[in-house]
């Protein structure tokens, strides 16, 4: 229940966030006291109800670190509503109204911004859903190393909720070495001079929150490379991309991925050249030809005028 109220009050969810029991007991004690000067006047003036009928909506978020011009951290934040989970599209209704909320937080849980608006959600909507999924894109930007954000969407007659919350914890990218941004996986990412929700720098992208990609179709990838280096006006670069099976806690699992037994690794290996120290990537995968299952997907780039390297890495899996 308390998880419904995220984004609502910075001490609770300064509670449930808390590091250690000591600080979660005094965080409860400011909560306690609150709560007693509050139920007081409450009980003069309102009379108090409660409802059990509260249902919930089914929500995921997905976030990506890159960086902006004036190098602070700049994250992506994809919010997703499962269609499936909202009462009036399951009892018929074309259309609903949802309050959706993003609240940001820096490491003290002072507030640092708030956003909220209602939107109208159906299942026909071409531009924010994505196989039943409704998706709502922030930007946040940041030159703080720890952030907390807190979302929460509320249907427009108070009879269901959801709440998610999680921190970003990474330090703003060095402007002195070469670095990459975080990996976004995608059902369909290629440039676009159109201005729509879903465009990041001059890219369109339409999000796969869950990270599960049918084996029949293709899987799309971008991110950015800072701080290359120029030579006579121009950067090289080389991009080796490796695919290979999630370690498993599956002790013979891992046996048998160590010894090739079973398993499919895909490597390609490219160069790159550009005439800026800032360059974006995008490709799409064909993986129909490995089994079915966790994988890893493996970016590693070379800048090969200054002979820095850089990796990064993300999950996703594979379905038939």
């Amino acid at each position: 229940m308390l998880e419904s109220r995220l984004g609502w009050d910075p001490t609770l969810d300064r509670y449930l966030y808390a590091d250690n029991e000591l600080e979660a007991n005094s965080i409860l004690n400011e909560l306690r006291q609150q709560a007693e000067n509050t139920i007081v006047t409450a009980l003069q003036r309102e009379r108090p109800t409660w409802s059990d009928s509260l249902k919930p909506i089914d929500l995921n978020l997905l976030a990506a670190r890159f960086r902006t011009p004036d190098r602070r951290n700049e994250y992506l934040v994809w919010m997703s509503i499962d269609l499936n989970s909202l009462e009036d599209l399951n009892q018929g209704r074309d259309s609903t109204l949802l309050e959706t909320g993003l609240a940001v937080y820096d490491s003290t849980w002072k507030e640092l911004s708030r956003r909220l608006e209602t939107v109208p959600v159906s299942r026909s909507d071409t531009l924010h859903v994505f196989e039943d999924k409704y998706v709502v894109p922030y930007t946040v930007q940041s030159d703080q190393r720890k952030i907390y954000l807190s979302t929460h969407v509320r249907s427009h007659d108070g009879r269901q909720l959801g709440g998610y919350r999680f921190s970003l914890d990474e330090p703003p990218i060095d402007n002195r070495t070469f670095a990459l941004s975080d990996l976004v996986l995608g059902t369909y990412i290629e440039p676009t001079t159109r201005k729509t929700p879903f465009t990041y720098h001059n890219m369109l992208i339409k999000p796969n929150i869950a990270y599960r990609f049918k084996k029949s179709g293709l899987v799309y990838i971008y991110f950015e490379l800072y701080n290359l280096t120029l030579q006579n006006g121009q950067t090289r670069y080389e991009i080796e991309q490796t695919v290979r099976p999630q370690a498993s806690k599956n002790l013979l699992t891992n046996l048998k991925r160590l010894l090739g037994i079973g398993t499919k690794e895909i490597q390609i290996t490219r160069n790159q050249v550009g005439a800026s120290s800032l360059a974006s990537e995008y490709s799409a995968f064909d993986f129909s030809s490995l089994p079915a299952g966790k994988k890893v997907l493996v970016i590693r780039v070379k800048d090969l005028n200054s002979g820095q390297s850089a990796e990064k890495e993300v999950a996703f899996e594979l379905v038939d």
